[in-house]
């Protein structure tokens, strides 16, 4: 071999560490945001929000020994209706908090139902130092769902849950409730990694996800395949709506209709499916206000 190449081949092992290097910090970097805490001082509600500080303390009794969680504090808003038709817990997405809730709990409340509005851990005001993807987030919701039975009996419960809260729901091992209309979930963790950064950069996506996937567990001591949402959804019994948009790229329509037959237990009309025409990873209530507000007043007057 000539010096020329050997020079030539030197130079591209140099880059090649470079690229590997960078590609090794970037990923660190993205994952590190996509899991840092996102907590915001929530105020007073607005005057136009007729609601209470509710509070709830918890702590978490998991098995997993590889996780410390401490008592934490669950922050969130109660609204009343004197229809009392039952009540309702609001679940928010990712990065996001109850505020972003509200919308859906006025035009609840105006057809006759409480709503509980939560920060989920790591989120708003509620405790919590690092997002989980669904697994901390699972076990604040099943206390809160356990809660409000306790604070309401012989009353319905439904809830709403929205891609994180939505998933953060099904993870859990919630007492049942009456509905739940599912939002935007993802099917699997690895799944979302995949949506989210071929989105972003195409065919030259598999590398990067992979660096992304193997930090979960380094990261969160949580395993991979304790993030599948899509295999809890066998164990509903409830009447269930999947909601969807028909244009989104991280949850997929097919994911949804994949979330939707492998709700087995649960037969139509009490099963049903909204794709969202137009519609990509948004808020479906924001996209669409009537058409959400019809199908969801409906799906509970009908099965509540």
């Amino acid at each position: 071999m000539t010096d020329r190449w050997k020079r030539r081949l030197k130079w591209v092992a140099a880059m090649s560490a470079i690229a590997i290097a960078l590609g090794l910090g970037v990923s660190y970097w993205i994952a590190g945001r996509l899991v840092a805490a996102c907590p915001q001082d929530i105020g007073v509600p607005p005057p136009d929000f007729p609601c209470i500080d509710w509070r709830l303390t918890r702590t978490d009794h998991s098995e997993n020994t590889t996780r410390q969680t401490p008592v934490q504090s669950i922050a969130g808003w109660r609204m009343t209706s004197k229809a009392d038709r039952g009540n309702v817990l609001l679940l928010h997405g990712i990065r996001g908090n109850r505020t972003s809730m509200q919308a859906r709990a006025k035009f609840l409340r105006r057809a006759g139902w409480g709503v509980y509005l939560i920060d989920l851990p790591s989120h708003g005001e509620s405790d919590g130092d690092q997002i989980t993807l669904g697994f901390d987030e699972s076990k604040a919701v099943a206390d809160c769902v356990t809660e409000i039975r306790r604070l309401h009996p012989g009353q319905s419960l439904a809830v709403i849950g929205v891609s994180l809260g939505g998933a953060s729901f099904l993870l859990s091992d919630a007492d049942p409730v009456d509905a739940v209309i599912l939002e935007s979930v993802y099917s699997t963790v690895d799944r979302a990694i995949d949506n989210r950064v071929s989105g972003q950069i195409g065919f030259l996506s598999p590398l990067p996800s992979w660096l992304l996937k193997i930090q979960i567990p380094l990261r969160l001591k949580i395993a991979r395949q304790s993030l599948r949402p899509i295999d809890r959804a066998s164990r509903l019994r409830c009447p269930v709506f999947w909601m969807g948009g028909k244009d989104d790229v991280h949850t997929t329509p097919v994911e949804v209709r994949a979330m939707y037959d492998a709700t087995s237990r649960v037969d139509p009309p009490a099963k049903q499916l909204w794709l969202v025409p137009g519609a990509g990873h948004v808020d479906l209530h924001q996209h669409d206000p009537r058409g959400y507000e019809r199908r969801v007043l409906r799906f509970l007057d009908e099965h509540l």
